[in-house]
């Protein structure tokens, strides 16, 4: 059986919150970002936020780090197929504790074509056994394995138009052998992306940005006991069924520069809600 990734969890509950003191007093520059088109993040890109997490009885702050390392090379289990996938690790601190940190395998859409250039797809999570991975399927006990797209691009110039978009259901499995993958680690469902506003401004620890983009993005999981994290959206609580509503504010140069996810464990009846709250501290990534 693949290791419990245990806390980890919390780890990607850092769909983020922001406020007002932790903003800090120096000054920060104008952004205006000119672009529709997702980022094609390079090997040494990083981006660091700062954290929040409110629930009904604490406030915890933290920092939260997402980096993309040298692109590796994955083997899938069933039929041997090799992908060339960027890795990308994601880091959480929350307060003085040990960091906590999850490690994906991303593609993105790097063709010329108009319509899906820049989108971004996950293909499988690390785990601390090497060479050993959770991969993704629309079936359970999977015969086949496949990516999903997590990030839709371009994002639209001009709102109304279609914008909605209803992304496709997924199990995340493990114990994969050469015909099937038999665990099922999270069966993750009613995606959807929504892009409800442009043009919005949005201040940052590193800049304030006049023309970010205004995302809804809600999720529905339900976990087994080792499920990893998922995404920067945030795994709160343990197993069972999670729903989480997010809204994003993305910059295309960079990503996503705030974020503010509520999160509702309905596993465990009676159990409030907790909000995260992010925003961009800095990156080594070019401001627009």
């Amino acid at each position: 059986m693949l290791k419990k990734l245990g806390i980890i969890l919390l780890a990607l509950s850092i769909s983020t919150l922001l406020s007002s003191c932790l903003v800090s007093q120096k000054d920060v520059e104008t952004s205006d970002s000119t672009d529709n088109f997702l980022r094609i993040y390079k090997p040494s890109d990083t981006i660091n936020y700062r954290v929040q997490i409110h629930s009904s009885n604490d406030t915890e702050f933290g920092t939260l780090q997402i980096k993309w390392s040298a692109n590796a090379e994955i083997s899938n289990p069933l039929t041997l197929e090799t992908y060339s996938v960027l890795k990308e690790t994601t880091t959480l601190t929350i307060d003085n504790e040990t960091p906590n940190e999850l490690i994906r395998y991303i593609e993105q859409d790097s063709s010329d074509n108009p319509d899906s250039h820049g989108s971004i797809y996950l293909r499988a999570f690390d785990t601390a056994v090497t060479n050993e991975y959770y991969w993704l399927s629309d079936q359970l006990n999977a015969g086949t394995l496949e990516r999903f797209e997590t990030f839709h691009s371009p994002l639209p110039l001009s709102l109304p138009q279609p914008n909605k978009i209803d992304m496709s259901d997924f199990y995340i499995l493990g114990d994969c052998t050469g015909t099937d993958c038999p665990t099922r680690a999270a069966f993750v469902s009613s995606r959807t992306f929504n892009v409800t506003a442009r043009n919005q401004e949005v201040e940052t620890l590193a800049a304030t940005f006049t023309n970010a983009y205004k995302v809804q993005y809600n999720v529905t999981t339900n976990r087994e006991t080792t499920t990893p994290l998922l995404d920067i959206l945030a795994v709160c609580g343990g197993s069972g069924i999670t729903t989480y509503a997010a809204t994003l504010y993305i910059v295309p140069e960079i990503g996503i520069v705030r974020m503010e996810n509520t999160c509702n464990d309905l596993s465990s009846a009676g159990t409030p809600p907790v909000t995260y709250i992010i925003t961009l501290d800095n990156t080594s990534i070019p401001l627009p």
